[in-house]
């Protein structure tokens, strides 16, 4: 944040006089600590339950004919000691839960970029970024709430929310311990994607608790069942209490009742997938994720391994870091930990998966999904693991998230093919998350949920491969960071704040996290320059023609280092401007980069 020691140095810091509401902000929050604030949340949540739903409760117990006559379901009644008694338990959740918490979470707000400084959002930033938190927990929420209805969520958790069939106010939080955690982490995905200042969390956090309040208060509303939590109305909700349905494929017995049911004849590839999946469970296909896991982590690599060991020169010459040697038996022992850690802890959270796969909507059915279906899918789901994947890696480099977890990983500071998955047995658990991220936000067909993962574990190998070829991704699709990007990442050490991101280079651009690798790259490139440049002047006709004046000086004296023609002084110079090119900054950083090379330069030709 800005520091600001007095309400004067922020307006200089501005640039401008301070608003009624900026200088409120400045008395109120200048000299308190950021965890005091963040924990605000906390005691609005204490404040609100207890307060809104008091004109619900009130009418409960009047039954006024002028208002009981919006009440949904007008024959349940609720007397005074059966709603204080679900505060009371409701509230003893919050203090146990809620409240360690909020603690806890405090660094995890302030690393997503949550924000105590001024200047103070306006109106329509902190509108629309409340809109986009409704969408986001609203969209997670729903599907986490129709897990819940699995009949393993429900007979853990979920049975407890449900005990009240015709719920009023005070019953809108209560719920069992787990559920309060599980469906209060769709509302910090919307600060997460879109972060913004504390008020407008504040703000964000009270509209929520103040919306699950009325569609719980049993007042009247329009519309008819749903999993929806957000801008849904309380008829909307009360109508969910009472029960579910669940989902069920089209079962075909045959290939003519399959063809009847879609009303066409299958295609060739429709007729493959019948013949192979009608008589298998979907348990069988599921797994075959796990299958193909340990396929293609054997398979892939070789190509990798194989150049290791050959080391021809041109193949060697495409290799990022030349100078490490990988053997046989190196390379062995990291294929043995990480398929013994696939083993005990990717087989069996594949097992555990399954009916979550069949909940969000994974088919099996015909019919088959296009070529395009699938490649819009494929790179919405690049795109959703990306992103989770970037802030996660940055978390595995905090203090404890290095030290607990990710040194593993990093054991290998020039990875190759098999070190793509070696890592501690929790990281591969809490990186492999996002990947299933995208088939929830986009479910499709199995097919297609197969080749995702299929397409995700070829390129974890290649941007672990330690060679960067004329055939490389990264020199064809944008964006895409590739082996050199993040063979980078591993080069310069553990505690590496730099090329955070799994695919794609955006995050780390937006975020500055790729600066380290972009100056690294322009002295890659000016030394480049310079070397063509020197080997060119030392060329037969160079030398005659420009670079002879220099070389006038056999035994070189400080004041000779720029003595040459004024065309050398050109092309040597141009070399000089492309680090500032590459990664721009501050014009007293250019003034005294110029220096420092002056005096280097006059340095090395002092004899």
């Amino acid at each position: 944040m800005l520091p600001y020691l007095d309400m004067q140095e922020a307006e200089a810091a501005l640039g401008r006089e301070l608003s009624f509401a900026e200088k409120l902000w400045f008395n109120y929050s200048a000299k308190k600590h950021d965890y005091f604030l963040h924990f605000h949340n906390f005691i609005f949540l204490l404040f609100f339950y207890s307060l809104i739903p008091l004109p619900y409760l009130l009418a409960e117990l009047i039954r006024s004919k002028k208002i009981h006559k919006y009440k949904i379901q007008p024959k349940v009644k609720r007397s005074f000691s059966d709603m204080f008694n679900c505060y009371k338990n409701v509230m003893q959740v919050f203090l146990n839960v809620a409240g360690p918490l909020q603690i806890i979470a405090f660094s995890n707000t302030k690393m997503i970029g949550i924000r105590t400084s001024l200047p103070l959002p306006s109106k329509w930033e902190m509108f629309c970024q409340i809109l986009v938190y409704f969408i986001v927990e609203d969209y997670f929420n729903y599907w986490i709430h129709r897990w819940l209805h699995t009949k393993w969520g429900y007979e853990k958790i979920h049975h407890v929310h449900h005990e009240y069939t015709a719920p009023f106010g005070f019953a809108a939080p209560y719920a069992h311990w787990a559920e309060i955690l599980i469906l209060g982490l769709p509302s910090f995905l919307g600060p997460a994607f879109v972060p913004g200042h504390i008020i407008t969390y504040w703000l964000w956090f009270i509209l929520r608790q103040i919306e699950s309040i009325e569609t719980h208060s049993g007042d009247i509303g329009i519309t008819s069942l749903s999993f929806t939590s957000s801008q849904s109305t309380s008829k909307f909700l009360d109508s969910h209490h009472p029960g579910f349905e669940r989902n069920i494929m089209l079962p075909y017995l045959d290939m003519q009742e399959a063809e009847a049911a879609l009303g066409r004849e299958l295609s060739f590839a429709e007729k493959l997938w019948f013949n192979y999946s009608a008589k298998k469970h979907d348990y069988f296909l599921h797994f075959h994720n796990f299958i193909f896991l340990l396929f293609f982590y054997s398979l892939i690599p070789l190509p990798y391994l194989l150049a290791e060991l050959i080391r021809s020169k041109n193949i060697h010459k495409y290799k990022i870091q030349p100078k490490v040697k990988r053997s046989f038996s190196d390379m062995f022992n990291c294929y043995k930990n990480v398929m013994q850690v696939f083993l005990l802890v990717a087989g069996p959270l594949q097992i555990i998966a399954c009916p979550i796969i069949k909940m969000i909507g994974i088919r099996t059915s015909l019919p088959l999904p296009s070529k395009w279906e699938m490649f819009w899918q494929i790179l919405a789901y690049f795109i959703v693991e990306d992103y989770f994947s970037y802030w996660i890696h940055r978390w595995l480099h905090t203090k404890r998230g290095y030290e607990k977890i990710h040194h593993v990983h990093h054991e290998y500071t020039a990875p190759f093919g098999f070190a793509a998955h070696y890592a501690h047995w929790a990281e591969l658990l809490i990186l492999g998350l996002p990947s299933f991220l995208g088939p929830v936000f986009v479910p499709g067909h199995i097919i297609t949920y197969w080749l995702w993962f299929i397409l995700r574990h070829i390129e974890l190998i290649e941007t672990h491969g330690g060679y960067e070829f004329p055939w490389s991704p990264s020199r064809y699709i944008p964006f895409y960071g590739g082996s050199e990007f993040h063979d980078y990442h591993h080069y310069i050490g553990g505690r590496s704040q730099s090329n955070f991101a799994s695919v794609f280079t955006y995050c780390d651009y937006i975020y500055g996290t790729d600066k380290g690798y972009r100056y690294h790259k322009s002295l890659l490139r000016k030394k480049i320059i310079s070397t063509i440049g020197s080997i060119w002047l030392h060329t037969r006709w160079g030398y005659e023609k420009i670079h002879h004046v220099h070389h006038e000086y056999g035994a070189p004296i400080a004041f000779a280092a720029p003595y040459a023609q004024w065309p050398e002084i050109l092309i040597l110079g141009t070399s000089t401007f492309l680090g500032p090119v590459f990664v721009p900054g501050l014009i007293v950083t250019f003034m005294l980069w110029l220096v420092l090379r002056q005096i280097q330069s006059l340095e090395t030709h002092s004899g």
